[in-house]
């Protein structure tokens, strides 16, 4: 199975255009924007949080990195976390705000169902009405 490279190359046209502005969002999605890709982009199957699409390229040095961090022998699911830990990081780096957000709404949604439960458990049952 092939990697399509079209989404990898369509990001590479952008930073390069960008230079050191490919970070600022607004310049990004306008340049997109003005720059529509040349072929289209490969449509994802299956579920969108679950799947990012990587060059070949990419795949492979995540692939030798796993295999020499785990002393040469078969990774299992070591790509998948090294690419997570990877795209966290740079996260974290570039952009905070974005994980601060997160973290903001995984408690909000924590304390939503709390508080339904609560009030679930404070509930009065309904006893069925005698005729």
């Amino acid at each position: 199975m092939t990697t399509d490279n079209s989404a990898a190359e369509y990001a590479s046209r952008c930073i390069r255009a960008l230079g050191l502005t490919a970070n600022d969002t607004e310049r990004a999605i306008i340049w997109c924007y003005d720059n529509p890709p040349k072929r289209p982009l490969p449509k994802v199957a299956g579920e969108r949080n679950r799947q990012l699409w990587i060059s070949q390229m990419n795949r492979d040095g995540l692939d030798m990195m796993a295999e020499s961090l785990n002393g040469g022998e078969a990774t299992g699911g070591m790509v998948d976390a090294l690419a997570n830990a990877i795209i966290t990081q740079f996260i974290k780096d570039n952009r905070p705000e974005i994980l601060d957000f997160y973290e903001r709404m995984q408690t909000e949604r924590l304390e939503i169902k709390k508080k339904l439960s609560e009030l679930r458990h404070k509930e009065p049952t309904l006893q069925p009405e005698e005729a």
